[in-house]
């Protein structure tokens, strides 16, 4: 076995493994997988291609210790990258070249356009271990050479699908402040733009599910009970919520992370702190980008 194969098949072993658990964990929770079941080393890899993401951050709990990984899954990157694996073996396709069509399926904007076409049959299921005869007919290699072209063509779309900054549309939220500041913020990856401060929200966060709720509600206004349930879907939540300091307590960490992240509240310098506004008569927040 080469060290290419050995490579690709033990972090396939790990993503295994991460599906399997996947399966008993409800949507939205972290994937629960203990460490003397899973390389540590493919974890790791797994978290530079952006598969997964290691909880190590004690204020989101729960955190990672040394007996266990929680992790924050992309289901889709899971599904792509074992399809990548499964299918590539199937279709005896060289561990080198396989692992040169993996590195470009992790970089987010693609290097060789002439690899397209291999992901994208690899993850379909499509392609076969094509070996070509001494004898062949020049027709026969035309039309493999014309579907290629053709795979190619839809590979190039299925690339910038798949880029991190994506063109404007209508997945783009916009919006204008007061003063004529643009905000631009896409549901579908959590990218914004505000003013001169542009970066992500990651997915599945708390940050990302209440400043989406806030954008998206009338008024960008909405009630303290309506968050909570964000954060915490499996929970009731009743008046008054005094006796809910602990689930208010993180809500308002998330609320700051929020401000931070677009620069209206800066860490050590308050700016612009009547951007959002506590409805202390109506019971919640509102986001002051619009009049």
């Amino acid at each position: 076995m080469t060290p290419e194969e050995k490579f690709i098949r033990g972090i396939w072993e790990a993503l295994k493994r991460i599906k399997e658990n996947a399966l008993y964990t409800k949507k939205g929770e972290p994937v629960a997988v203990a460490s003397s079941l899973i390389d540590e080393r493919a974890l790791g890899i797994l978290g530079e291609w952006q598969v997964i993401k290691i909880r190590e951050n004690p204020w989101e709990p729960p955190m990672s210790t040394k007996n266990i990984f929680y992790l924050d899954v992309n289901r889709r990157r899971v599904n792509e990258l074992d399809s990548l694996c499964k299918n590539g073996f199937e279709a005896n396709v060289s561990p080198e070249k396989l692992l040169e069509i993996i590195k470009e399926w992790v970089h987010p904007l693609g290097k060789d356009e002439k690899l397209s076409f291999e992901i994208l049959e690899l993850i379909k299921g499509k392609k076969k271990a094509v070996k070509i005869a001494p004898k062949v007919r020049a027709e026969e290699i035309r039309k493999l050479f014309e579907e290629e072209k053709r795979i190619e063509e839809i590979a190039r779309r299925v690339i910038e699908k798949n880029q991190k900054i994506k063109k404007p549309t209508d997945k783009w939220l916009i919006f204008h402040t007061k003063e004529g500041v643009e905000l631009k913020f896409n549901k579908e990856s959590g990218d914004f733009v505000f003013g001169r401060v542009d970066g992500n929200f990651a997915l599945e966060t708390n940050e990302y599910k209440i400043f989406l709720c806030l954008l998206e509600s009338p008024s960008h206004m909405a009630k303290y009970t309506t968050l909570l349930k964000l954060m915490y879907p499996d929970k009731e939540f009743e008046e008054p919520l005094k006796k809910y300091q602990v689930e208010m307590w993180a809500l308002n960490s998330v609320i700051r992370d929020i401000k931070i992240g677009l620069g209206i509240l800066p860490k050590k310098k308050f700016r612009n702190k009547n951007a959002f506004q506590t409805l202390k008569k109506w019971k919640g927040y509102r986001l002051r980008l619009t009049d």
